[in-house]
């Protein structure tokens, strides 16, 4: 068996550090989460909505002269206002890195920036089931890229900067059931995601790349818990065309 390297280990326990770190603010905090994109749940009777998220994308695909998979956290406040009884308009904002992993070898690290997104949605039923529509829109652009790999060994493959940004939008249709006090729900989706890549190399040339998703098609599931009156938690995962979880709490107004 191979014994991991010390970089494993110290890997493994950011992780870790992570994870912790993210309960603690979740709890903090005290707010439901609403991804890159979340499709979210909500509850009846609530006018407004405050709460939290964090995010792990864990596998992304996407394709720009070659193929490269993307990796990234989100850490984001949203809030939520209906509008009558059949329309929500919400927004969140907080901030997201990246990793983007080429085929061959080569690895980008953008670092925690500024991101924001929004987006509305129409109830359609609320009878046994409840079903809703969503569109919702995500961007950020994380900072200057930290190359390793292959790449990285040789100082003339080296650009002397990268840069990369993130546009998402995302069509879902939810199917909710409530189970006091659980809420189970679930739906198809579709998401397209366009990053725009820029290096600039040492001579002052730059090189320009965008990645398109591979996958648009994908499927989310998740289970929300009202705690009381006020406070509720969820968990949600997305498939398919990317590989994510989401967990949060909120406060309901």
């Amino acid at each position: 068996m191979k014994t991991p390297t010390l970089w494993e280990y110290i890997s493994h326990f950011n992780d870790v550090k992570r994870a912790l770190i993210t309960v603690l603010f979740c709890v903090l905090f005290s707010n439901v989460a609403v991804n890159a994109v979340t499709v979210g749940n909500d509850r009846d009777n609530s006018k407004f909505i405050l709460r939290d998220e964090f995010t792990w994308l864990r596998n992304r695909d996407v394709k720009g002269i070659e193929t490269a998979r993307i990796r990234s956290e989100h850490y984001l406040i949203a809030a939520g206002y209906t509008i009558g009884d059949k329309i929500t308009l919400f927004g969140k904002a907080g901030a997201a890195n990246l990793e983007l992993h080429r085929l061959e070898g080569e690895t980008h690290f953008f670092s925690e920036r500024f991101a924001y997104g929004a987006g509305i949605s129409y109830e359609i039923t609320n009878s046994q089931f409840k079903v809703d529509v969503t569109c919702q829109y995500f961007t950020f652009e994380p900072g200057n890229g930290k190359l390793t790999g292959a790449a990285a060994m040789t100082e003339h493959q080296t650009p002397h900067e990268v840069t990369i940004d993130w546009t998402e939008w995302q069509f879902s249709l939810k199917i909710a059931r409530k189970l006091e006090p659980f809420t189970l729900y679930g739906g198809p989706k579709y998401s397209h995601v366009r990053c725009n890549q820029k290096r600039t190399w040492p001579s002052g040339n730059t090189e320009e790349e965008t990645f398109k998703s591979e996958e648009n098609l994908g499927l989310f599931t998740g289970i929300s818990m009202d705690f009381n009156q006020k406070f509720s938690g969820f968990f949600e995962v997305r498939f398919i065309d990317e590989t994510a979880y989401t967990m949060g709490f909120g406060y309901h107004f």
